[in-house]
């Protein structure tokens, strides 16, 4: 694979173990307040890393649900609230419908679906999510891991209903040296290209954020079928101090050209999940071109701190609303996050922190 070895050079030297929290937290939804309306128990155990879309005045929460302990297996449902609850907080209080709509009914998928990204592309509603595969709890050492864990893409025309199952993202097989598996994976739909943003993982755990491409037909598909990966190139790496980094939401687009995507990075102190942005910007290529110096956001309140897997804050939904961007993050894998950052703000940071 291509490397921007100078891009990361250049970022790596910005960015410090340092957080200043900038997000405003809105509120917190746990699974108890969830009631199922196409299953026989109607709270699932564990609801968290949660996508989200806003249309008009209706919220729409695309979540990773575990709907018991045994092979955690996770389902992901559509949970229907308001974006008012989220402004005023009342997310931490109410009791909201869901419906599963992505389940475990492929050999790609059939152990679980996990982690979506949800977006509008054109005037259909597409999810990225990463699935566990028939083959996950094989424990035959000749089964390369990489058949393990999937990349999907599911489709629908309104995000509420009949969401179909469209593609499965390959890894190149020129790229398979030692790979293990690609997750986090997100779209930004280019001028040119359908570019994929995704995390592989190699057995000698390293973990480069790396943009590739995809056929546009993956857009027009409408029956599950493989898609090789293209183009793919390595546009950062885990800083000293970090274990690994991953992607989060679909990027938000701020400017010519211009967009903002939040990111993961583990520490490799406390394994702590903390968050922070990068400034993209396409040309001929998708690459970075600025970088917040510091975490913008840690775990610090009790449903952060404390659940199935301590001291998470985990970004998989973001959405513009005026000047404030509105994010959904999973919450020490047990409950679903929801915070603010004002954009004028971020912005101020990372024009500070380019590398352009």
């Amino acid at each position: 694979m291509e490397k921007l070895t100078d891009v990361i050079k250049k970022i790596n030297e910005i960015r410090k173990f340092k957080t200043i929290d900038i997000v405003k937290r809105l509120g917190v939804l746990s699974a108890d307040r969830i009631s199922l309306e196409n299953y026989p128990e109607k709270n699932p155990v564990k609801a968290f890393n949660a996508s989200i879309l806003v249309k008009k005045d209706n919220l729409y929460i695309y979540a990773r649900l575990i709907l018991g302990y045994y092979r955690y297996i996770s389902v992901i449902a559509r949970i229907d609230a308001n974006i008012a609850d989220i402004i005023s907080g009342n997310i931490s209080a109410r009791t909201y419908p869901g419906e599963i709509i992505v389940g475990t009914d492929t050999e790609y998928d059939f152990w679980g679906s996990e982690d979506p990204r949800v977006q509008i592309i054109g005037d259909k509603v597409f999810m990225t999510y990463t699935g566990r595969t028939k083959w996950y709890f094989e424990k035959s050492k000749s089964l390369e891991k990489s058949k393990r864990i999937s990349s999907l893409v599911a489709k629908s025309n309104d995000g509420i209903k009949n969401w179909r199952k469209v593609a499965v993202l390959i890894f190149p097989e020129e790229h398979r040296n030692g790979f293990e598996m690609s997750k986090n994976v997100t779209f930004l739909n280019g001028k040119n290209n359908l570019h994929v943003l995704h995390r592989p993982q190699f057995y000698s755990k390293y973990f480069p954020l790396v943009i590739g491409a995809a056929s546009k037909d993956v857009l027009q598909s409408e029956k599950l079928k493989e898609f090789k990966l293209k183009e793919n190139t390595v546009v950062y790496e885990a800083a000293n101090f970090e274990d690994k980094v991953g992607w989060g939401p679909p990027p938000i687009k701020v400017g010519n050209d211009e967009y903002i995507i939040l990111l993961h990075g583990v520490d490799n102190y406390l394994k702590a999940y903390r968050i922070f942005a990068m400034l993209l910007r396409e040309e001929k290529k998708l690459k970075p071109i600025a970088v917040t110096p510091h975490y913008i956001m840690e775990p610090k309140t009790i449903y952060e701190l404390y659940g199935d897997r301590p001291m998470v804050v985990f970004p998989c939904g973001a959405q513009l609303i005026d000047d404030n961007i509105i994010i959904s993050y999973g919450a020490a894998d047990a409950f679903i996050g929801f915070g603010s950052i004002n954009l004028s703000q971020l912005m101020a940071i990372l024009d500070k922190n380019r590398i352009d």
